[in-house]
């Protein structure tokens, strides 16, 4: 997104591993830092709050949202197996 907010409009200050590597690199710190992304954060990316399976399409687009933060440096992908709403 050209901004930072997600689809439901929630303010997302670090959606992406190199914005966030980007903040860090200019902090004074002294820290080993491996990123994930939050597959909730994927999810609601794609889907907002709406309560339903995701089409062929919106699972594609997860797939990419996941892709490209690998591909930018992120360690892995965080899922949590029943938190609303991507369950």
């Amino acid at each position: 997104m050209s901004d930072s907010r997600d689809a439901s409009g929630i303010e997302q200050a670090w959606w992406h591993p190199v914005a966030l590597a980007s903040a860090l690199g200019e902090a004074p710190l002294a820290l080993n830092v491996a990123t994930s992304i939050g597959f909730n954060a994927v999810w609601t990316q794609v889907m907002g709050t709406t309560d339903r399976r995701p089409t062929a399409d919106d699972t594609l687009r997860m797939r990419d949202l996941l892709e490209q933060g690998l591909k930018a440096g992120a360690y892995g992908v965080s899922a949590g197996l029943d938190y609303k709403p991507a369950y």
